[in-house]
């Protein structure tokens, strides 16, 4: 035998050896995520639990985990982790490579805080995490496309604007709409957020009132004025009177149509109103009650009239009186004269 070929030989026994004690397992793992929580799940076991023992490459980053039993590694994804990354655990005192012998499931959004908006819409900030709008990946940078739905109402956020680099936080522009309890979705390249995750509820500010006009007993429009009124599902009280037909003129101004009223408060009474079941309550409406003042003034005229004559009617019969005593006394004088 030549020194060449015992040579070659040796290589391929070290070849041979290298691939024994570096063995790459494939189908035995898969991941699974939690909001910001990832999961690489072997259902054969041999993850061991050494913590120090495994590594795991996301892409090309290597991320440490908080968490290792002998079926499942626990980590926390990197904040600017692709949807689309590739995973490789390698657990060194075993000589294994885990890798998935399929694609991973994709990173999906998380929402974990929205803002309010006014019922006209308007911008909200949207907190999370993977809030990745752009693909930097490709040669190019892409947009992706992105819906964000608040509830099933047909209400959406759209012009969704990147905050930070860390892909926690977008600001979208809020349509216009009124209530609460919405529950926030978001799709960004066609992944939705995972339905499990906790709940993320939006709500549109409540209304305001700042004044009134008024009217009298009579009843008639008033016009009310404020913040976060909408054309939907407005109703208002006035007292203990509800205001019929309200319109929306626009987010701050309200017309509604007061019934009359037989004896009118004579103090400041408050005015309710409740737009989408939120609702808000002042003192800041007032009768006009001239017309109860002029009736008043008739009522008081009919008695003084009578008075007033009969007043004057007594006086001129006294003044009379007094003439006529003084004639007889002045003839009596002069008889005595």
């Amino acid at each position: 035998m030549t020194s060449e070929n015992a040579n070659f030989k040796y290589v391929l026994l070290l070849l041979y050896i290298c691939c024994l004690l570096t063995t790459t397992t494939k189908a035995t793992i898969t991941f699974l995520q939690q909001q910001e929580i990832g999961y690489i799940i072997s259902t054969d076991g041999g993850l061991g639990t050494d913590l120090s023992d495994a590594v795991l490459t996301v892409n090309t980053i290597q991320v440490q985990g908080t968490a290792i039993n002998d079926t499942t590694f626990t980590f926390n994804i990197p904040d600017r982790c692709p949807f689309n990354p590739t995973f490789s655990l390698t657990i060194k005192s075993a000589n294994k490579n885990f890798v998935p012998a399929v694609s991973p499931s994709a990173i999906a959004p998380v929402i974990t805080n929205i803002t309010s908006a006014p019922t006209s819409g308007g911008v909200v900030t949207v907190t999370g995490h993977f809030l990745q709008l752009t693909n930097f990946n490709s040669p190019i940078p892409v947009p992706y496309t992105v819906s964000l739905l608040l509830g099933q109402t047909g209400y959406t956020c759209s012009q969704a604007s990147p905050i930070d680099l860390a892909l926690k936080a977008i600001t979208c522009m809020a349509s216009p709409g009124a209530g609460v309890g919405f529950d926030t979705t978001i799709r960004i390249n066609d992944i939705p957020n995972h339905a499990s995750d906790p709940h993320v509820l939006f709500g549109y500010n409540p209304p305001t009132i700042i004044n009134t006009t008024n009217t009298t007993q009579l009843g008639g429009n008033i016009t009310i004025k404020g913040t976060n009124f909408f054309d939907q599902q407005t109703q208002v009280i006035v007292g203990d009177l509800e205001c019929a037909n309200p319109t929306v003129l626009d987010y701050a101004t309200i017309i509604c149509e007061l019934p009359s009223i037989g004896d009118p408060p004579r103090i400041i009474v408050s005015v309710t109103v409740n737009v989408a079941n939120q609702t808000t309550t002042e003192a800041v409406f007032q009768y006009d009650l001239s017309l109860i003042k002029q009736a008043k003034r008739r009522n008081d005229m009919k008695w003084k009239i009578p008075a007033i004559i009969f007043g004057t009617l007594g006086s001129i019969a006294i003044i009379a009186c007094v003439i006529h005593l003084a004639k007889k006394v002045g003839k009596q004088l002069s008889t005595n004269e």
